[in-house]
């Protein structure tokens, strides 16, 4: 079985963990790329070099998926699941961290406005938004980098799916931008209240995909990609 470290994740077994990491780690003068990764994600980079160096160069790969948790817990390191979405929400929580505020990119701009609005509500510093519906292109990520700079938030999270989020991060990182820069995939769906996550309960027996599954069929064929992922890791 391979090891995944071979991949930069790191193992933890609680946010917290992450977040003490990420406050022996993080400087604030320059970007911090973190990349929470489930089997699909880690799929990509085996198959798709560009992808690959993004996960090498990246300052921080959390196991976001009991797909890569479970196999580092077999291989002895002390290692569990930590949603991205439960490490995004403690950044944002955290006086440190979360004090420059945050700048959301991704999603439908009805789904991030909601989000966005929600944020505020709860006392969250949001400096701007925007959707994810445009083309990542040399002209759109010096106009998006240019309002990012100028607002100066110290969190900028990106919603569009892997590897596009990490991409548009890397690109973010080339032009300049600082802070913790995250990929949060569907956080802005469940922070808008427009996707109901799975109860806690669920959450906690590790069935939450099996949730999303029976919520949503079309989800079905993402699945293929898990059972190649896992004939991958265990080949030698």
């Amino acid at each position: 079985m391979k090891d995944l470290t071979d991949f930069n994740v790191t193992p933890f077994n609680t946010k917290e963990a992450v977040l003490s990491h990420i406050h022996q780690h993080y400087n604030v003068d320059e970007p911090y790329h973190i990349i929470t990764a489930n089997p699909e994600i880690i799929f990509e980079a085996v198959n798709n070099p560009t992808f690959t160096e993004l996960f090498i160069k990246a300052d921080l790969v959390i196991a976001d998926g009991i797909g890569v948790s479970m196999p580092l817990a077999w291989r002895g390191y002390d290692s569990k699941r930590v949603p991205g979405i439960d490490v995004f929400e403690a950044i944002l929580a955290d006086k440190e961290l979360g004090k420059k505020g945050v700048y959301l990119v991704g999603a439908k701009l009805t789904t991030v406005t909601k989000t966005a609005k929600l944020l505020t509500e709860q006392g969250i510093n949001v400096c701007g938004y925007r959707d994810g519906f445009f083309d990542v292109n040399e002209e759109n990520i010096r106009q998006l980098s240019l309002e990012i700079k100028a607002l100066t938030p110290g969190i900028v999270a990106i919603a569009m799916g892997a590897p596009r989020q990490d991409e548009v991060i890397g690109l973010l990182k080339e032009s300049g931008v600082k802070g913790i820069l995250i990929g949060v995939g569907g956080a802005f769906d469940v922070l808008s209240g427009e996707l109901k996550r799975a109860p806690i309960l669920v959450q906690k027996i590790k069935l939450e995909w099996l949730y999303r599954l029976l919520g949503d069929l079309k989800r079905l064929p993402r699945y293929k990609k898990i059972i190649s992922y896992f004939i991958w890791l265990f080949k030698s």
